[in-house]
């Protein structure tokens, strides 16, 4: 316990979101309850923490949508609950005309995203690498331009990311669930125009799934246990260096986080595909 309270305060996404006072802290503690309660067996309050924490960040929104393709169902239902109550509540204090103007309003950040180095998506590494916008400085009142090789690129990584991480949980194998639900939680955050360096504060409670999972089914222990903490490092710690390269082509290397995030994701995608094998050598038919 000593060691997991170490960890958390150490954990860079979780201390900026604190000191920046961002709404986002409690997004990480609705996450974290419902990791815990998704991994007690608790489907139906799992879904209504899910629903609580979609209501504040949309983009989370994904999970709920893998949980209907894994069947899961009283996950989705509580989930779908809470939204239908929060819109439902939200309509009545501030009107439906802001509600269906809201899609344009994401559908123009989501065009553009952020060049700001904080920014750790495929949208946010696009942006700097074709020089996009201000790098090094954050600007309260403007996206980044609109740059057609940036949106396709953004739209792209969203497609074939998501399409895996549906596919995956589409197939309903039996004990391969503490693999996909990291795979479509880290894909959602990643997908997502922007992604500031807190918004990794879900990895976390991911990570604690994870890790023991990702041992359990590891053939090589020892390198899958070093590939894990060389993740961590690279997602929970500031490396100030890194944005010396913002007006150089190697500008690349600012989206540590990303790529640190990536790595998580190739560990959690090569852990299911290692349960598969496993069940399947063992006789085991597909399950929900």
């Amino acid at each position: 316990m000593a060691i997991a309270v170490a960890l958390s305060l150490t954990y860079y996404p979780l201390l900026k979101g604190y000191t920046l006072g961002q709404i986002q802290v409690w997004v990480d503690a609705l996450f974290a309850c419902f990791v815990w309660a998704w991994s007690r067996g608790a489907h139906t309050g799992a879904g209504v923490l899910l629903g609580l924490a979609c209501l504040i960040k949309p983009p989370l929104a994904p999970i709920a949508i893998w949980a209907l393709v894994r069947g899961h169902w009283r996950m989705a239902a509580g989930a779908a609950g809470v939204g239908a109550a929060g819109l439902t509540a939200s309509i009545a204090a501030y009107g439906i005309r802001s509600h269906l103007s809201y899609p344009q309003v994401l559908a123009y950040i989501g065009a553009r995203g952020e060049t700001y180095y904080p920014n750790q998506s495929f949208n946010g590494l696009l942006n700097r690498l074709f020089r996009n916008g201000e790098n090094l400085e954050f600007l309260d009142h403007a996206f980044s331009p609109l740059h057609p090789w940036v949106r396709a690129g953004t739209l792209l990584a969203a497609c074939v990311l998501l399409g895996l991480a549906l596919a995956l949980a589409a197939h309903r194998k039996v004990g391969t669930d503490r693999f996909e639900l990291p795979v479509i939680a880290i894909t959602a955050t990643i997908v997502s125009p922007i992604a500031w360096e807190h918004h990794y504060g879900i990895l976390l409670p991911l990570l604690a799934v994870l890790v023991p999972a990702c041992l359990d089914v590891s053939w090589r222990r020892r390198r899958t246990a070093v590939w894990l903490a060389a993740a961590f490092l690279l997602t929970g710690q500031y490396f100030h260096i890194a944005q010396r390269t913002a007006d150089t082509a190697w500008n690349l290397l600012q989206s540590y986080v990303l790529f640190g995030a990536l790595m998580i994701l190739a560990a959690a995608y090569a852990g299911a595909l290692r349960a598969r094998w496993a069940m399947t050598a063992a006789g085991h038919p597909p399950g929900r």
